[in-house]
């Protein structure tokens, strides 16, 4: 999978490691661990303390686990077979975080619009994934960013479908208060913003 293509790479300092270990820090220690196996709950509990001790400046480095940034542009329908409807609206549009397990995988990821960052704790390393790694420092090529796992596309398809299958239980009715409340809420922003204090 290629990605980013508006963008050719960013240099990049220790600030955005540290960023990213705040935001898995944060899903791992409010995550619902009640499906995962317990000695993969020790293996995260262990990592809440590392990147605990990351973040404030305790240790230098982050455990053993790996960090990847994978940027996401719109999907084309004629790449797929039975295109999903809400792909693209999942893609670009929605955020969540999830941790993920398998026989042999143990990770977390955070999707947000237009990106997802993926944290491998089992296997430590993805050397499938091509210029994603965050390190301390350096330099990520975006429109060289490949998926040789199929780990990020099986996100996408299966997080898509889910959210199709979620869609198609509002009814019509539970649609139109959606979208009246929706209105409400802009109408309120709206004009809390034109009260607001204007500079000079």
């Amino acid at each position: 999978m290629e990605s980013g293509k508006g963008l050719i790479k960013i240099i990049y300092d220790s600030s955005l490691i540290s960023f990213v270990i705040s935001l898995f820090w944060r899903v791992a220690i409010t995550s619902n661990l009640t499906d995962i196996k317990p000695f993969n709950i020790i293996k995260i509990r262990n990592l809440e303390q590392i990147w605990s001790d990351f973040l404030n400046g305790k240790r230098k480095d982050w455990g053993n686990c790996e960090f990847h940034l994978i940027l996401l542009d719109k999907i084309e329908g004629k790449d797929i077979e039975q295109f999903p409807s809400y792909l693209n609206t999942y893609v670009l549009r929605l955020w969540e975080y999830s941790v993920y397990e398998t026989n042999n995988m143990l990770g977390f990821y955070i999707k947000l619009p237009g990106m997802i960052l993926i944290c491998a704790i089992t296997p430590t390393t993805l050397p499938g994934l091509l210029e994603t790694r965050i390190e301390y420092s350096g330099t990520m090529n975006f429109n060289k960013q490949k998926d040789y796992t199929n780990m990020v596309g099986l996100i996408l398809l299966g997080r898509s479908i889910a959210l199709e299958r979620e869609i198609s239980k509002i009814t019509p009715m539970n649609q139109k208060k959606i979208e009246e409340t929706i209105i409400i809420n802009l109408n309120r922003i709206l004009s809390n913003w034109e009260k607001a204090p204007k500079a000079k």
